[in-house]
């Protein structure tokens, strides 16, 4: 053992239900040295690999052992994974895997493919056949100066890696790919889940969803021989997918499918007229724009209402602090003896008021009247009513909870 390397082994049956045994071990010793999620995610599915082409390959599923040793150094960690069975060419499979996105899966031989996927997702791999197989990984930690092992970022893949992971998952649709390109391209769907969150921020853990489920997909539409970059083409699809997600699904109460795909064009003409015009816009002006009826005008922006719910937490008058809400115009399910004894508390309750109080409770809260309206008719400041309805609403909430039993 080197000086300051710290060295785990392990024994496992060589049995496929024994794997996780050797991926948990990882996972806690790379957690420990302070690699990132995906730097352990991908070094599980190497190990993963190796491992499997260990049970099907070197003892043909027939039993046998596999020996792991973990080799913790400062900037590094390796894996080696050996077993006793059947060895193979390495340098004759490893040139075969080699254009593997030109292949059929059919004629990946043995290792070939395992081989392919460890050499995308680790920084170094070797492989002896002497005496059975071992195939060393190592990965290193990529760490800048004054950074937390917490807050390791993966490095970029090389574009040929890349490719070769992407080639993989096409040809294989295994969880261990898929997982892998999940986890490096995370902050890629959470990045354009938050753009399309930007109107709707309730809808963001959705449209992360939608993203995860839709990178899956375009990962087999995507063609490295295009010369398009994965990352620019990702972003593009994943924009797509939510954008068509928000136009099905994010409208509360659903409208025909005109209102919700003209719904921008009228609030991009409302904003180009209120420039141009330099004041806001009329019905006819707004529907000559877009070459609509006024009927089809109405209908739209009386449509876009539907688009967001409003919480019965919200003030009935925007910027007023402690203002009364919505929900308090909401009439609860009681018996008519209850609704009439609160009635009759409340009125007592208003008697007590002073005139004034009485005056501005009475115009708000029974004939609807704003309170910018009230202070014109009453030749007063808008706050003025402001504070006469809430000390008002204050003295109220006192004497009907001295009224509760």
């Amino acid at each position: 053992m080197k000086e300051h390397e710290t060295v785990v082994q392990l024994s496992i049956p060589a049995d496929a239900q024994f794997i996780d045994v050797a991926r948990l071990t990882l996972y806690g010793l790379a957690a420990k040295m302070g690699f990132s999620y995906e730097e352990i995610e991908d070094m599980k599915v190497a190990v993963s690999e190796a491992c499997n082409n260990a049970v099907l390959h070197a003892y043909n599923g027939r039993g046998g052992i596999i020996h792991l040793r973990f080799e913790m150094r400062a900037d590094a960690l390796s894996i080696i994974i050996k077993d006793e069975g059947k060895g193979f060419d390495y340098k004759r499979v490893s040139k075969q895997a080699a254009p593997l996105s030109a292949k059929p899966l059919e004629d990946v031989k043995a290792g070939g493919l395992g081989l392919f996927l460890m050499e995308a997702l680790m920084d170094d791999v070797t492989v002896t056949t002497k005496g059975g197989t071992e195939v060393r990984l190592t990965k290193f930690r990529h760490r800048g100066e004054g950074e937390h092992a917490h807050d390791c970022i993966s490095p970029p893949l090389s574009k040929s890696k890349l490719d070769a992971l992407i080639s993989a998952y096409q040809q294989t649709k295994t969880e261990e790919a898929a997982t892998a390109l999940l986890v490096r391209f995370e902050p890629l769907i959470a990045a354009a889940a938050k753009k399309m969150a930007r109107s709707r921020p309730d809808f963001y853990e959705d449209l992360f969803q939608i993203g995860r489920l839709s990178f899956l997909r375009l990962l087999d539409h995507y063609d490295p021989k295009q010369g398009t970059s994965f990352e620019s083409y990702a972003m593009k699809s994943l924009i797509g997918y939510m954008k068509n997600y928000l136009r099905d699904k994010a409208w509360y109460i659903q409208v025909p499918r005109k209102v919700k795909e003209k719904g921008s064009k009228v609030q991009q003409a409302i904003d180009e007229l209120t420039v141009k015009l330099e004041r806001s816009p009329t019905l006819d002006e707004i529907a000559g724009h877009l070459g609509l009826s006024v009927e089809e005008t109405i209908e739209i922006l009386a449509g876009r209402d539907h688009y967001q719910a409003v919480s019965l937490d919200a003030p009935v008058q925007d910027g007023e602090k402690d203002a009364t809400t919505i929900g308090e115009f909401v009439a609860d399910e009681a018996n008519e003896i209850e609704s009439l004894i609160e009635r009759m508390d409340l009125e007592q309750a208003i008697g007590k008021l002073s005139e004034q109080e009485q005056i501005v409770i009475d115009a708000i809260f029974r004939r609807g009247e704003t309170q910018r309206s009230l202070a014109e008719r009453l030749g007063v400041s808008q706050m003025t009513i402001s504070r006469i309805q809430k000390r008002a609403i204050a003295k109220l909430k006192r004497q009907l909870a001295a009224y509760s039993p």
